[in-house]
């Protein structure tokens, strides 16, 4: 394989263009953005001001359900479980249940509906309530979140997109659980928002936020072939209007549409034995084939790479078995036997890149193709 087939530079290139119009975009506008939007196939990421903390209003309803729903994979916490609705949960805001009786019961499940959906004040103000805000915000801090504060109603564009990752890693073991949120927060009320300008065919699972100085629109894309994170949060001023503000997150939804959608198919999803990899480099699709990093293959199936420098040859061995691979050869040694390759091994950044299936196959290794969600899956 060429270097050149190896479709990162392009991918890196074409996002260096979406940061940069972003970045101008929003620095001609009267407020403050703060922008994170991630390739969830490519791992590239655009941070523009997105590790700095905003005003998130309702958004933090989804962190609130994302851990009920956490510690009910766990075993912790059983989601038909009943809470009462008492006086002190009455809010003003939006909200379907603040006119029913006080006594009213609704299970956990429900709350977390009603939060999600309808962004309903008094069901997260029930969920804080009955979860514990302070352990929802220690176990926010937990799994990375920078600005989690107890009795703080705040986030930052890179909070909100390791908080949507950590859904995605949860519907991954447990896809009819976390599958059920995923739905409510597709059926999110703003849809004039960040996803205005997608087609139909294009779902956006998002949570959002307003206030009188900000807004938060934050969720993951589901591009087909290629889904992105997009997290926007803002600080506004007296000169922009809500609606004005709305309609720069319906532009900024649309630049990185516009900007992704070329790319889909490019990059795939890798995992090993049900959980994702994160390889240093991405996998991807070269010429129909699936392709991937070496190292990377040799790190998810525990073999042992001796890498030839004067001869460009890697010799593999892992699971009992031992394979021979040279830079630009289209052939490669598994046990003293001769293989044909459809594609020669090529380099790019020092790293070895291979065709992906015959190379896992011939360590030990099933692949298998899901083309749903355009993912290589390895069983070892």
């Amino acid at each position: 394989m060429l270097a050149s087939e190896y479709p990162l530079p392009a991918a890196r290139a074409a996002m260096d263009e979406l940061r940069r119009a972003l970045d101008q975009y929003r620095s001609t506008r009267k407020a403050r953005y703060g922008i994170y939007l991630e390739d969830l196939h490519s791992g590239l990421v655009i941070d523009l001001g997105a590790q700095e903390p905003y005003a998130a209003a309702g958004a933090m309803a989804f962190p609130t359900v994302l851990y009920a729903f956490a510690q009910a994979s766990a075993g912790l916490l059983n989601l038909e479980s009943l809470v009462e609705y008492l006086p002190e949960d009455r809010a003003g805001g939006t909200s379907v249940l603040q006119g029913a009786p006080f006594g009213t019961r609704y299970t956990l499940r429900q709350l977390c509906a009603y939060a999600i959906v309808d962004a309903d004040t008094v069901a997260w103000r029930m969920l804080n309530r009955t979860l514990g805000e302070p352990a929802v915000k220690e176990w926010l801090r937990a799994i990375g979140a920078r600005h989690a504060a107890a009795g703080a109603n705040t986030a930052s564009p890179a909070d909100f997109a390791l908080y949507y990752k950590y859904l995605l890693d949860l519907a991954d073991g447990q896809p009819g659980l976390a599958g059920v949120l995923l739905d409510w927060l597709k059926k999110n009320g703003h849809a004039d928002w960040a996803p205005r300008n997608l087609p139909r065919a294009v779902p956006m699972a998002h949570s959002t936020g307003l206030w009188p100085t900000a807004l938060t629109d934050a969720g993951i894309v589901f591009l087909p072939r290629q889904p992105y994170l997009l997290c926007i949060m803002s600080e506004l001023t007296r000169e922009i209007s809500l609606g004005q503000a709305v309609d720069d997150l319906a532009r900024m939804g649309a630049m990185a549409f516009q900007a992704l959608r070329p790319a889909a198919g490019t990059f795939i999803a890798l995992y090993r034995n049900g959980q994702r990899l994160k390889p240093r480099l991405p996998g991807a699709l070269a010429g129909g084939q699936m392709v991937m990093g070496l190292s990377d293959l040799a790190e998810a199936l525990a073999a042992e790479v001796i890498w030839d420098h004067g001869m460009q040859t890697a010799a593999i061995s892992g699971n009992g078995r031992t394979i021979t691979l040279t830079v630009g050869k289209s052939d490669m040694q598994v046990q003293g036997e001769t293989r044909s390759l459809v594609r020669a091994p090529g380099k790019f950044e020092g790293e070895v890149i291979i065709p992906l299936r015959p190379v896992a196959e011939a360590l030990g290794a099933r692949v298998d193709w899901d083309p749903e969600r355009y993912r290589a899956l390895l069983t070892v």
